[in-house]
């Protein structure tokens, strides 16, 4: 298995609006307080922790330690750094002895080149806040390989995709979480400074009116991922012309920073972007790109998405067609502070599948209904719509996001 790499240096962002909100009574779970993790059994509200806006640590507590955790829904395995982790360079570390070693060890290795290996444990492993506690086969990390740590602040990685895409020898939570009684929901609020996981179902007060849902592909070895079709993309109300074969099966990865398209797709919405009337007057003679950055001295969120078309989306699911969409500075633009506006859309290949990772997350409400077959996305309406209008970005070190095949020798026994 492999998963895709967030970005390591970072998103420089400031305090924004605490994420989700009131009370409630909704459909999706059963009541609300207004208390952050006052979630009723079977809804669980898991905060989620940032340095910088490039990726999400959730706190997994393990035999006797608790470790912060890369949240990855594009893989599977949980990894931990060991006590005998080579140049790892983390702290804390797990400790072995709590734990039952199967003898085998595992590897795996990201679509940036980063990676690791170690030795295949189970052990006892819970998020908190109202979730069971879950016996697991993860990976107890001895080695790093491409600077997996290296400007980091995790101790490792807490894969939540399905089984068919685990390492061999190690299990998926999402099914140890399951079979603990835990419905197979999934939701998400990623902020510039924070986010909130729900488990079990979610908190509709988080997102803009009713979510959307989007037919989920089936789960099998094929696709192993959180994956829909996207029948059509527009900028402006305008079609650009693709069917759902060209976005080759996009998948949600809370592991990636950017979003990432087929090469035909993010070049005919570049140019769609660049040819439009309202772009050309906010920024005349310039255009922007995935290394090409615009000016406008002064512009804010708020000015660019009164004057710049919306990117929306189409997406099949049981009663046809719906469409989605959010402002441009929270879908293709990100703020790098001084009037600079940057593409948060970057150029996936040809031959890889679209990738919507956090730049499209943080706009929406995310729901993974895996129980029901299906994704719902509802525009944010906490931290996305009411953070600071000019909060800086920075990516500087992007990684390719689209997980590739399994290596072919990730089990052995020892």
């Amino acid at each position: 298995m492999t998963r895709a790499r967030h970005v390591i240096a970072g998103i420089l962002l400031s305090a924004a609006a605490a994420c989700g909100n009131s009370s409630h009574n909704s459909p999706d779970g059963p009541a609300v307080d207004a208390a952050p993790d006052a979630f009723k059994v079977g809804v669980q509200a898991i905060p989620l922790t940032t340095p910088d806006g490039t990726y999400y640590n959730v706190a997994l507590a393990m035999g006797a330690g608790t470790f912060a955790l890369d949240l990855d829904t594009g893989s599977t395995s949980v990894g931990v750094a060991g006590s005998t982790c080579t140049g790892c360079g983390v702290t804390p570390l797990y400790n072995a002895s709590t734990g039952t070693d199967t003898h085998l060890t595992a590897m795996t290795q990201y679509a940036d080149g980063t990676g690791w290996s170690g030795e295949i444990y189970t052990d006892n492993v819970s998020l908190g806040h109202e979730t069971p506690s879950v016996k697991l086969a993860f990976v107890d990390i001895t080695a790093q390989q491409g600077g997996f740590f290296d400007g980091s602040d995790y101790q490792g990685i807490m894969g939540l995709g399905p089984q068919q895409n685990a390492e061999d020898g190690t299990t998926a939570y999402v099914d140890a979480a399951s079979t603990a009684g835990v419905p197979k929901i999934m939701a998400f609020e990623l902020c510039p400074s924070h986010g909130t996981m729900w488990y079990g179902g979610f908190d509709p007060s988080a997102g803009t009116g009713d979510v959307q849902y989007a037919t989920m592909l089936p789960i099998d070895d094929n696709n192993p991922y959180y994956a829909f079709d996207v029948d059509d993309m527009l900028v402006g109300g305008k079609s650009l012309g693709f069917t759902a074969p060209d976005f080759e099966e996009p998948i949600l990865d809370t592991g990636t920073s950017y979003t990432y398209l087929p090469t035909a797709v993010h070049d005919a919405l570049v140019k769609a972007i660049n040819m439009d009337s309202m772009f050309k007057s906010m920024f005349p003679a310039q255009t922007i790109s995935d290394n090409n950055c615009v000016t406008k001295a002064g512009s804010t969120a708020a000015q660019i998405d009164a004057a710049l078309p919306v990117m929306a989306l189409k997406l099949p699911s049981a009663s046809g067609d719906i469409t989605i969409s959010v402002p441009p500075s929270q879908s293709y633009l990100l703020d790098f502070g001084g009037g600079q506006w940057c593409l948060g859309i970057n150029d996936g290949g040809t031959g890889n599948g679209a990738t919507l990772g956090d730049t499209f997350m943080r706009g929406y409400l995310s729901v993974i209904d895996t129980a029901s077959g299906r994704i719902g996305l509802a525009p944010d309406a906490g931290c996305a719509a009411s953070g600071d209008p000019n909060a800086r970005i920075r990516m500087t070190k992007p990684h390719r996001p689209r997980p590739h095949p399994r290596s072919p020798a990730t089990l052995n026994r020892k």
